[in-house]
């Protein structure tokens, strides 16, 4: 600019291939490499190294109408330090290095050198690997393709893959900040006939632009095998001029409330048909339901009533169901409530439920959803967006109790035990001699004066 004033900004400027997120699929990232035959459905894409990191990331490049862009998506973790050096060696297997210096790049004041050989078994184990393959731009949205079929009829609901999109101001600021974030609108999806690619009607694109999609669970393959990576972000130069979308017919939706042969079979018992409230009452009274209404195949909470109990009894069991949860909400699921007492949670261990975002509680692990309130945590935080459905399980047998959410275990105890009675001593329960005392008892489903809402709840002995 010194040398060519005025006339610099008329030069053409080349947008970057691939902008990545600060601290989300990048931070210090260094040297790229192609990545070489051998690798599988990898061959041919990009990896670049990050010094902070300890991984690698992969780039599916992407030439739209003349204009580069790429995706950019997760692919190793857990490398012995920051890489900044990177190639493919003679017996065709990825090399990564790290040389350290001060400060985070290595211990202070020493020399710090990492080596590791990076070779394809063929996936985990050396099986197959269920992977997000690529994430490529239509005209009017996107292709995301896959290592592996999709199992079937899953991944046709729109809440299944999660977009939004923002821009980035060029800064002396390192990382930089986003700029006018938006939730993007999945208009339709289309799964192709080899269950592989996935492509999604997309709402109000703009070019320039950095979109991130997620891919929302639980997905699996044919397998049963989950993802290994959910996530790409796309840098969106150039949207295509002439890449047609298409569209395939989608099934018929999964009926809700109802039991399959394979579930009878296997003692399965609904407690919600979709349609009214027999079995349930509110707790410690009498007559119809108050404070709660079925819509749309739901039971969800609309007005003071109070807590939901089971009519019946449930000592070993396992209880599966859907819930939602409104922006800020909190409910929870408890089991082995007792008639003794003013409210449930006297006695009865609590599934929670909650928006972990939105709500206060969700900022401790301890209280987040998932969780068993106040004495365990979820391994991780494994809930939808709010305002999506979730899928939980209950396993309660003896002592031992699972906590699962979307798919993953993330919560496992023994009731009962001296590592109970210290965290109950240790927590709020303190002061409630009967909590977590019962062995047997109700069901319940929480009033916390927010519209939760349930449906497709099953219970089966165990």
């Amino acid at each position: 600019r010194a040398v060519l004033g005025e006339r610099a900004a008329n030069l053409p400027v080349t947008p970057p291939v691939a902008w990545l997120p600060q601290n989300e699929i990048g931070n210090s990232p260094s040297q790229p490499c192609t990545i070489p035959p051998g690798f599988g459905p990898y061959s041919g894409q990009v990896a670049h190294t990050d010094v902070t990191y300890g991984g690698l990331q992969r780039d599916s490049l992407d030439e739209v109408d003349g204009v580069w862009q790429a995706a950019v998506m997760r692919w190793t973790q857990g490398l012995e330090a920051g890489m900044n050096r990177l190639v493919v060696g003679p017996d065709g297997a990825l090399y990564v290095g790290g040389v350290g210096s001060t400060g985070n790049w290595g211990q202070e004041g020493k020399l710090k050198f990492g080596l590791q050989r990076i070779a394809w078994r063929g996936g985990t184990e050396g099986g197959s690997v269920f992977d997000l393959l690529d994430m490529r731009a239509l005209t009017g949205g996107f292709e995301l393709s896959f290592t592996e079929p999709l199992a079937a009829d899953i991944g046709w609901e729109t809440e299944n893959w999660l977009l939004e999109d923002w821009r980035y101001v060029p800064t002396e600021e390192y990382g930089g900040p986003k700029i006018d974030e938006r939730r993007l609108t999945v208009r339709a999806v289309s799964i192709f006939e080899d269950r592989r690619r996935v492509t999604l009607q997309v709402d109000g694109l703009e070019e320039g632009r950095v979109v991130h999609a997620r891919v929302v669970g639980p997905i699996t393959d044919a397998a049963g095998s989950k993802l290994w990576s959910t996530e790409a972000w796309y840098t969106l130069n150039k949207i295509p001029s002439s890449r047609p979308l298409a569209l395939r017919a989608a099934p018929p939706p999964n009926p809700q409330n109802v039991l399959s042969d394979a579930e009878r079979k296997a003692g399965w018992k609904l407690l919600f048909d979709g349609q009214g409230f027999e079995g349930w009452k509110n707790f410690k009274a009498s007559g119809p339901v108050r404070g709660w209404a079925v819509e749309g195949g739901a039971m969800v909470r609309t007005g003071d009533g109070g807590d939901l109990v089971t009519n019946d009894t449930y000592t070993d069991f396992e209880l599966a169901l859907d819930w939602r949860i409104p922006e800020g909400g909190n409910s929870g699921v408890i089991f082995h409530v007792s008639d003794d007492g003013n409210y449930i949670w006297e006695s009865g261990p609590e599934m929670q439920i909650l928006d972990n975002d939105g709500h206060p509680d969700g900022r401790n692990p301890l209280t987040s959803a998932g969780s068993n309130y106040a004495l365990d945590a979820p391994v991780r935080d494994l809930t939808r967006p709010v305002g999506m459905w979730n899928s939980a399980r209950l396993v309660v047998k003896g002592p031992h109790v699972e906590h699962w959410l979307n798919g993953d275990k993330i919560v496992e105890y023994e009731l009962w035990t001296d590592a109970w009675k210290a965290a109950v001593a240790a927590s709020k329960f303190a002061s409630m001699p009967n909590y977590g005392q019962p062995k047997t008892g109700r069901i319940a489903l929480q009033d916390h004066g927010d519209r939760v809402a349930f449906r497709n709840v099953k219970v089966r002995k165990l």
